[in-house]
């Protein structure tokens, strides 16, 4: 019991500490307002409004890969930094920019993502571009987490940690930025990303690996319902347990990693819903689980 509650007590704490270092939040629900309550609000440039990962309407951004972008006029220049991101991409043959914030006077280092030459590249603290994956899926929801301490740069794409470096204080003199852009290169003019860009979020501080693995695969519940998945990653089937003490009646939808809705169960009013694999594939899906006014939880449910 003392190791649970210390368990327990542990990711109280660091769920605590990450929310007093959130510096900016971009849900793109609607708006590019920032919801970190820091008001780094940003302003959108041609991109327009699609449907999120969840296939949720006007929650994500969609960039026509030739003049879109979105520019928070914020520097996001710390030490220990986490930047967390949500991105679908069309085609990779030119150089498709997810994020950019570069320039020589920067304390701390540029940091990036892009698309390019039919690869997945990042940069997460002055160290320049690495090669994150050959190849990548077109039309498909990759999440990418670049984070930097004194120490170390590291790089998660989907929750693995696929590069380790050491993060240097260097920048480009060349059309230096030092504002985070999305969906282009730094000078607003080229670079121009083509696909879904969504759920941007800029820390102040080292995420631990399990926070991280937690924006990837954890549950977000936007109401307290105490929803809990088992067996999650799944082979035949999974639960779905949560409170359900008001009574309310639910709905469940599930969309797989191109943004397709592959499952509806309805009229849900009890605590409890199973969710059988019948001729779902292997892979990871999002679930969102609804009222009929309002979203009580979304994540993700990994089939092996």
């Amino acid at each position: 019991m003392k190791s649970l509650l210390t368990f327990l007590t542990a990711i109280l704490v660091s769920n605590l500490l990450n929310a007093q270092c959130l510096e900016a939040y971009y849900p793109f629900k609607g708006n590019a307002a920032d919801s970190s309550g820091n008001g780094h609000d940003a302003t959108v440039h041609g991109a327009t409004m699609t449907t999120d990962r969840f296939g949720n309407p006007n929650s994500a951004y969609e960039f026509d890969g030739f003049d879109d972008f979105i520019d928070t006029k914020t520097s996001f220049d710390y030490q220990d930094r986490t930047v967390s991101v949500w991105c679908m991409v069309y085609d990779t043959a030119s150089d498709r920019k997810v994020l950019d914030q570069d320039d020589i006077a920067l304390n701390y280092g540029a940091f990036s993502v892009v698309f390019r030459g039919g690869h997945l590249y990042g940069n997460a603290g002055g160290h320049g571009g690495v090669l994150l994956q050959t190849a990548p899926n077109l039309n498909q929801w990759y999440h990418i987490v670049l984070v930097r301490n004194a120490l170390s740069a590291m790089i998660y794409v989907n929750g693995n940690l696929v590069y380790t470096g050491t993060p240097t204080g260097s920048g480009s003199l060349t059309f230096p930025n030092p504002e985070l852009v999305i969906g282009a290169w730094r000078n607003r003019q080229e670079r121009f990303f083509s696909g879904k860009i969504d759920d941007v979020k800029v820390y102040s501080c080292e995420l631990s690996s399990s926070a991280i693995e937690s924006l990837f695969t954890g549950v977000e519940e936007l109401i307290d319902i105490d929803l809990k998945l088992f067996p999650n990653p799944m082979k035949d089937f999974v639960i779905m347990e949560f409170n359900n003490a008001q009574g309310r009646t639910y709905t469940l939808t599930l969309a797989d990693q191109w943004g397709r809705l592959v499952r509806t169960v309805d009229n849900i009013r009890g605590n409890q819903v199973r969710i059988d694999r019948n001729e779902l594939a292997n892979g990871i899906y999002f679930f969102q689980l609804q009222t009929t006014d309002q979203t009580a939880a979304t994540g993700k449910i990994i089939i092996e």
